[in-house]
């Protein structure tokens, strides 16, 4: 009986463990990207949109070995056309993100290359996904919208799943027979306006003085309007105006804030420079700041600086600074205000 259970144990011993899968595919990838203006898809400023192909494998058995093959067969829905409702956006796309290995319309592509694994930092790597590549076709600006392509990744592959001293000692796997996965890509396209953030603060009151003032009936302040450019292209002012509406018991007022900053309208230059202009002159028709005392149905009402009753008609401010608002640019204005 001993002997029996001895035979059974040893036969057991000798069962070889099931290997796990070298690769995997997903039959449905989704992957957005944007919104992105349609002036920064025109200047060719949208990066590369980077998508999963559908098909991961154990990036440690990603070896190249020149029996080892991951084949893909390219095929675009739209023929590499991201499809919207009032246009299409041409693209080009690729299996290593410098463009260098194309992924042509069906065509199959050889992902098994040392350009492209290196290219894509699998090779070492715990990150196996093997992925697509789309970069848009510059030149013509797209009208807003969403616009999508369906890609269908035919996946087949041949890889060793033992190897020593770049030799192949264990078995190689194969799929039973290609294997598609359905990529969707999506892009939306928005105009990407100028971003505006409000903030006031007192400044002064007539008990503290500077020094922790209260926001109190004859208390000075100075609000100052944050302005951001968003969008990956840069945007021209030249028609651009910011308009500040007088809250209700508030005044402008243009004889200081309370401090002994000599500043009226203030302007600064933020991180990243805006690379816009602001000037204010007291009492000047053609300078970049215009009041208002008929709540901007005309623009040429000239204030005069200390005198209460003359500041208090003011119902609205415009600022129109000069020059295109660079990329990512940032720049600030602010100005006095009395508490009523």
């Amino acid at each position: 009986m001993l002997g029996r259970l001895l035979a059974v144990a040893a036969s057991t011993l000798a069962v070889p463990a099931m290997a796990a899968p070298v690769c995997a595919v997903t039959a449905k990838v989704a992957t957005s990207s944007g919104p992105y203006s349609p002036a920064a898809v025109e200047a060719g400023k949208v990066p590369p949109i980077v998508s999963s192909g559908g098909l991961t494998c154990s990036s440690a058995l990603l070896v190249l070995l020149g029996s080892n093959s991951i084949k893909a067969t390219f095929a675009s829905l739209n023929d590499l056309k991201l499809k919207g409702s009032a246009g299409d956006i041409v693209y080009t796309a690729s299996a290593d993100p410098n463009g260098t290995v194309p992924l042509t319309q069906n065509k199959t592509t050889e992902y098994m290359q040392n350009n492209v694994l290196n290219a894509l930092g699998l090779l070492g790597s715990n990150n196996g996904t093997l992925p697509v590549n789309i970069k848009l076709a510059s030149g013509v600006r797209p009208a807003p919208g969403r616009y999508t392509d369906t890609i269908t990744m035919t996946w087949d592959w041949r890889i060793c799943n033992g190897i020593s001293a770049l030799v192949c000692v264990g078995s190689y796997e194969t799929p039973p027979s290609p294997v598609k996965s359905d990529v969707t890509v999506t892009l939306d396209v928005t105009p990407q306006d100028m971003t505006i953030t409000l903030t006031s603060a007192a400044t002064w009151d007539a008990t503290n003085g500077t020094a922790r003032p209260l926001a109190v009936p004859g208390s000075k302040g100075r609000t100052t309007l944050a302005v951001r450019n968003p969008d990956l292209v840069a945007l021209d002012n030249a028609s651009v105006a910011l308009i500040y509406k007088v809250p209700a018991r508030t005044s402008v007022i243009l004889d200081g804030d309370g401090t002994t900053s000599s500043t009226v309208i203030g302007f600064t230059d933020g991180s990243p420079s805006a690379g816009v202009t602001l000037s204010y002159v007291p009492g000047s028709a053609t300078d970049d700041v215009d009041f208002s005392a008929d709540n901007g149905v005309s623009w040429t009402y000239s204030p005069v600086a200390g005198n209460r009753a003359s500041e208090g008609a003011i119902t609205q401010l415009r600022f129109r600074p000069k020059g295109a608002m660079k990329a990512g640019g940032a720049f600030s204005l602010s100005f006095p205000y009395l508490l009523r």
